[in-house]
């Protein structure tokens, strides 16, 4: 906690634009967040900022480890379903051409 109060500015309230982004992600993807865990989901919030975000601004890509698997939604797919860009880690690192050979 100590180092999210020297870090604000990694962070954003919510919204009503975004918990109404939240709300229809959950709604379309139910599946998304597991109602049962012992920890919060963060994936909706993450995407709704994207959807929001990115009525404002052109370059909102999500970045994300997640793959396209059957049997559950998953990033990609709100990705996909919302019109968001978004990237593996792997990509990302090729994209932002960081060298790995040394």
């Amino acid at each position: 906690m100590t180092w999210a109060r020297g870090h604000t500015s990694m962070f954003r309230r919510h919204t009503p634009e975004i918990v109404t982004s939240v709300s229809a992600i959950v709604k379309r993807f139910p599946d998304l967040i597991d109602i049962n865990a012992a920890k919060d989901s963060a994936d909706p919030f993450v995407e709704a900022l994207a959807r929001v975000e990115s009525t404002l601004i052109d370059e909102i890509t999500v970045v994300t480890d997640e793959k396209f698997a059957p049997g559950r939604s998953r990033i990609p797919h709100v990705c996909q379903a919302f019109r968001l860009r978004y990237l593996s880690m792997h990509q990302l690192f090729i994209f932002e051409g960081w060298p790995f050979d040394e």
